[in-house]
């Protein structure tokens, strides 16, 4: 899971990612963790990232540029963001607006007792995670299959057909396209990587020139050529 966080109080930064680790910790969820402390870099972020970025924590009162609050429209109606948006502010005034954007909370610095932040963070945690279990519906041959997206590992374009390969060591072939899959999974994550594979982001374990992609699976993935920024860029190398 990815969790980005804006505030340009870098102390308020560390004390509510700390927080998030520890609860992702205790209920076995991988973190990401990125920050920024402007709004110019929120959008940039998400522009870059918007896509993978599953939890979003919000300074309102930003000094500089915009405020956390027209940041948020902007995300939502500009970029499609879809994530969960978490406000921190020194002030309530807000909080009626922050339903404008399907906010999943708000915490009021100084104000806000710990256990109502833990509370706050964890509930947009466990939201972004349950988004992840949405399931897809694939018509194979005779057949069809429901499947997890939380499962997957990978897509193959192999004989006309795509095998899709999830779950314990199993796998299912079905009619569609790459780009069609692509277009469709985006934004759970799933990316292209090669002209005959697409990948689950959250399931790759390391990246080589020589090898490509290694899933947690243990799946050895290409990269095609035309890819390899992309995918550079996704894992920060």
């Amino acid at each position: 899971m990815h969790i980005l966080f804006c505030d340009d109080e870098k102390e308020d930064i560390e004390k509510y990612k700390i927080i998030a680790v520890e609860i992702a910790k205790n209920i076995n969820i991988p973190l990401e963790i990125h920050t920024c402390t402007s709004a110019a870099e929120v959008l940039l972020n998400i522009e870059d990232y918007g896509a993978f970025v599953d939890v979003l924590f919000l300074d309102i009162g930003m000094v500089s540029g915009k405020n956390g609050m027209e940041v948020s429209k902007e995300l939502r109606k500009q970029y499609h963001f879809t994530g969960e948006i978490v406000f921190i502010t020194k002030s309530e005034k807000y909080v009626f607006d922050a339903f404008d954007v399907n906010a999943s909370g708000y915490i009021v610095k100084n104000k806000t007792s710990d256990s109502r932040i833990k509370e706050v963070i964890g509930m947009a945690i466990c939201n972004a995670q349950e988004k992840k279990k949405e399931y897809l519906l694939l018509k194979g041959i005779g057949e069809y299959r429901n499947i997890a997206l939380s499962d997957i590992f990978a897509f193959e374009a192999k004989n006309n057909r795509i095998i899709v390969y999830y779950g314990d060591k199993q796998k299912f072939e079905f009619y569609s396209s790459l780009d069609k899959m692509q277009n469709t999974l985006l934004i759970y994550r799933i990316i292209r990587v090669h002209r005959s594979f697409l990948v689950s982001a959250d399931k790759i374990v390391r990246y080589s020139y020589q090898e490509g992609l290694c899933l947690a699976n243990n799946m050895q993935i290409p990269v095609g050529r035309k890819y390899r920024s992309n995918v550079k860029t996704l894992l920060h190398l």
